[in-house]
């Protein structure tokens, strides 16, 4: 049976793609989603346990270390033994070359919901015209660098708004013996976001870059300003401190409110979150 892949998951919304897709209610039915450590949240327990008690299905959670899920992922995939559900990243890069999910993973495009997304939101889980995923994590809200106000203006600093005033602020951080940049490379994904999140900006350069990449037509490599921006994310390397190979994700709040770090890569909400 081909498994539903939910991108960004979410209990409430993830567990009514069941409802409307005509899972048995009340017959001793057991799902299982398998995520990350870092994906699940407190209220998509809270919600499980809820929609438990409403339709008799029960929701057994697989949660693995986050710097062991994409290789566990990966071997379930190919060996046909994957949850019913399970969480991933979006985008076309993904979804099709690594998930395989023409083979794998359910076609949603005819349910009902798939009407309520933006037709922006749904490309980026969309494969060859068809939808196989669910982005349930708000979209709106982009990965990007947060700061520590206080640090800053006490070193008299300003928001950078070029490279050349990022790595300023870095080198000015640093010589006051404040880490400058809080980076959790434990987790196995963490460090990889400021890459990525220049995917736009790649692809507006070079329009039909993502297409191109995905029929092997061209590579990263031939792109110059891809090669610029991997060797500024390696410049970054001497910013993380000397134990961002054992930082975790989950103590970024704990070590953000020490005043040790003066920036951290999260969502522009994260600063109201940490006061």
């Amino acid at each position: 049976m081909k498994k539903l892949v939910v991108i960004s998951f979410a209990a409430l919304l993830l567990f009514t793609l069941f409802v409307v897709s005509g899972s048995a209610a009340g017959k001793n039915v057991t799902l299982t989603v398998l995520a990350a450590q870092d994906q699940l949240r407190d209220a998509e327990a809270k919600l499980a346990e809820k929609f438990t008690q409403k339709t008799g299905i029960k929701i057994d959670f697989q949660i693995i270390p986050s710097d062991q899920f994409d290789n566990l992922l990966a071997t379930r995939l190919n060996t046909g033994e994957c949850s019913d559900l399970f969480m991933g990243q979006s985008g076309a890069l993904i979804i099709g070359p690594k998930y395989n999910v023409t083979k794998n993973c359910a076609d949603l495009t005819g349910e009902p919901w798939v009407k309520k997304f933006d037709p922006t939101v749904l490309s980026a889980v969309t494969y060859n015209k068809k939808v196989y995923g669910c982005i349930l994590w708000d979209v709106s809200n982009p990965w990007c660098f947060v700061y520590n106000k206080q640090i800053f203006n006490k070193l008299g600093i300003t928001a950078p708004k070029t490279y050349a005033d990022f790595k300023a602020a870095c080198e000015k951080i640093k010589a006051a013996g404040i880490i400058p940049i809080f980076e959790p490379i434990s987790d196995g994904w963490h460090h990889v976001l400021m890459f990525p999140e220049m995917g736009a900006r790649l692809n507006e350069l070079h329009p039909r870059l993502y297409d191109q990449l995905n029929q092997n037509k061209i590579k990263l490599a031939d792109v110059p300003e891809a090669q610029k921006l991997l060797e500024q994310v390696l410049e970054t390397y001497k910013y993380f401190g000397k134990n961002s190979f054992a930082d975790t994700y989950a103590d970024t709040s704990r070590a953000m409110a020490t005043g040790q770090f003066a920036m951290t890569v999260r969502q522009p909400t994260y600063p109201v979150e940490l006061v």
